[in-house]
Parts: C-alpha cells; structure tokens; sequence
C-alpha cells in the first residue's frame, strides 16, 4: 500500500462506514489501523461487494454489530483484532455479521474478546462460508453460529465459552465442524451471563 493510498484509506475509515466493489486492503507493519465506528453504527459495512480482503485490522465497537457482510460474494475478514466492547454495552453485537444473501465468505485468524453477544453469526441464506483459526473468548449468546447456512466449514477455532454454545450450526445448515477447540470454564462464569 502506497502512503498515498494508506492516507485514502485512513480517511475513509475515520467515517466508521466502508463499501467497496472490489479491493484489497491490507494495513503492513507493526500495530494495526483501528476502524471505530461514529455513533452506533458498525465499525465496517460491507454491503453488495464481491472479491473483497480485509487484512490485520483493528475493529473499534459501538454497541451494533462490528463487521456487517450483506449481499456479498467473496468476501474475506482476515487477521482483524476486534477492541473489547464497553462495559454498558451489554455484550448486544456480534463481532462479524453474514446476512442470508451473502455468500463465499471467509472469516480467519481473527480475535474477538470478552463482551461481544455473538463471535461470528450467519443467518439463513448464507452459503459458503468459512470460519476458521479463529480465537473466540467468552461470547454472551455464542461463539460460532450459523443458522440455516448451506456448505459452512467451521474449522479448528478456539472458543472460549462458560455462558453459552461454543459452536452451532442450526436450522437445516450442513457443512463441516472439525478440530476445533470449545472450552467453557466453570470458573468464570458469573452474574454477567445472561
């Protein structure tokens, strides 16, 4: 990425809200740029897009879903480091969002902390769509779930999960779970699990 692009793209990022058709944006070096959301919307958007890369981000939180994919074709969320939510958020988004209309979605080698209500959820519809390496601690309503998604390939992901399901694929979803990791210490569960 040229300094010149990297710029662009900082400024762009500063509105909290990004649609691209096609591109991939990767942010090389030390610490990664960090997308905050202005207000309560997510931090990302990817709406109607098709062969899109997001490489070693940080993702800001306001209390909606971080990382929302609609609509889209050949999407891949890829290294993103999401920011722990705010304690008064109440744990009510979810880290990365698929829509039912989307489709070849990858989602790797991602961390997302304590507070989130959901790490990665699919909704009925989606196709195609790969979770995997993927770090997952303390979820309030799931780890990984995908609702009624066709081909999902859920795929040695650590899920760190004492007040809900690690894992689920739900409502007539097929596809393969294997080599994962589901914990759920007993020890950390608390009055903060809903």
């Amino acid at each position: 990425m040229t300094a010149r692009t990297a710029a662009w793209f900082a400024s762009v990022v500063s509105f909290g809200l990004i649609l691209i058709a096609s591109a991939t944006v990767v942010v090389p070096g030390g610490s990664p740029a960090v997308l905050t959301p202005k207000g309560s919307a997510p931090a990302l958007t990817l709406e109607a897009v098709h062969d899109v890369r997001f490489q070693s981000l940080g993702i800001g939180y306001a209390g909606a879903d971080a990382v929302v994919v609609t609509g889209s074709t050949g999407v891949t969320l890829d290294r993103l480091s999401f920011r722990r939510p705010a304690p008064s958020t109440g744990g009510t988004g979810t880290a990365v969002s698929v829509d039912g209309a989307s489709s070849d979605v990858t989602v790797s080698r991602n961390w997302v902390p304590d507070g989130f209500a959901y790490g990665v959820q699919a909704q009925p519809g989606a196709s195609r769509v790969t979770v995997t390496t993927n770090v997952v601690t303390n979820p309030r309503r799931g780890g990984i779930v995908l609702t009624g998604t066709s081909g999902a390939a859920v795929t040695s992901n650590t899920v760190i999960a004492p007040c809900a399901t690690g894992i689920s694929l739900e409502g007539a979803s097929s596809g393969t779970v294997e080599n994962n990791v589901v914990a759920s210490a007993a020890a950390k569960q608390t009055d903060t699990c809903p």
